[in-house]
């Protein structure tokens, strides 16, 4: 999203470069690195056959509760080249990293040590690079209307499990849940649409990445369909761009093997508030900043919760 169809002509209209509304000229090349992060809580009770083989032995594991904080943080690097007036090609690519901390209780709340040592969860940091995406942008500016039709795919090259966590955990065994890829090649289409008013500016969008088969160890993520409306305006600045909108996002269950699992992502939907800004720093510089509240969240299942996102950036532009 961008404002308008002016944000087709100006370098510092790519600030959020993966959601800028059309094409860019032919020949500029716009490129940000931005970071962001947020803090997941998530609390359940395991018990009895989750607790694995032992569940079976004469004196089975007393149920208690995994309470679980993931710090989730990363870079990602976004480029956009224009190379027609009406098409542009586009990248994204993801860098991640989740530190998980853990504190086991029990039924009453006290410190508690499993014994078996628990196999589902540990403190750790894991980094590794997310699925990158390779897109298309076609559309038109027409005076202060700019909209667009992406299409393109989210490419398997991110980190993946080596095996299904789940089965791992039925057989007793430590494995991990944390995964940054998907190891599938997932399509995506979107469309974007902007319109300047000169005071203030208003865009939407769409999107959708679509899961069509599971990967080696047969992990199947959910279908992903997301949109988003803004209001933006300078208030009255020559450097700068303010924004609020809302934006919503539906997760189908992911499968393994065919199958929904017991825990997991077993299906959500989004709503968050969001609060943007960026600023033209310098010739062909600028920064951005992204923060999103959560209004409203449906999650099946002991799912993570998190209060915000904070997406910090720098961009710029060249002519090639």
């Amino acid at each position: 999203m961008g404002d308008a169809a002016q944000s087709t002509s100006r370098v510092h209209a790519s600030y959020e470069v993966a959601a800028s509304v059309g094409p860019l000229p032919p020949g500029l090349l716009l490129l940000a690195l931005s970071t962001d992060f947020t803090r997941m809580k998530s609390s359940h009770e395991d018990d009895c056959p989750d607790l694995g083989p032992t569940c079976g032995t004469a004196k089975p594991p007393t149920p208690y509760n995994h309470n679980l904080v993931n710090y989730a943080y990363g870079l990602t690097l976004d480029a956009q080249l224009g190379v027609l007036s009406w098409l542009t090609l586009a990248t994204s690519i993801p860098y991640r990293a989740i530190t998980t901390d853990v504190h086991y209780t029990d039924l009453a709340g006290r410190d508690y040590a499993p014994v078996p040592p628990d196999v589902h969860h540990r403190n750790r940091t894991i980094t590794g690079l997310g699925d990158p995406t390779l897109l298309v942008v076609i559309g038109r500016a027409l005076g202060r209307l700019g909209f667009s039709v992406r299409l393109g795919a989210s490419l398997p090259f991110g980190r993946t499990l080596d095996a299904d966590p789940f089965r791992l955990g039925d057989e007793g065994l430590a494995h991990e849940h944390v995964q940054f890829g998907t190891g599938t090649l997932r399509p995506i289409a979107g469309s974007a649409i902007g319109y300047d008013f000169g005071p203030i500016g208003v865009d939407a969008w769409f999107g959708a990445t679509l899961s069509l088969a599971a990967n080696s160890i047969g992990y199947r993520p959910g279908q992903r369909f997301s949109g988003g409306l803004r209001v933006t305006s300078a208030l009255g600045t020559s450097v700068a761009r303010f924004g609020l909108g809302l934006e919503a996002a539906r997760e189908s269950t992911e499968t393994w093997s065919g199958l929904q699992p017991g825990e997991g992502n077993l299906g959500r939907t989004d709503v968050l508030a969001v609060a943007s800004a960026r600023w033209s720093a310098a010739k062909r510089w600028g920064l951005f900043g992204t923060v999103k509240i959560p209004a409203y969240v449906n999650a099946i299942g002991a799912q993570l919760t998190y209060p915000l996102i904070v997406q910090l950036g720098i961009a710029t532009g060249f002519d090639l």
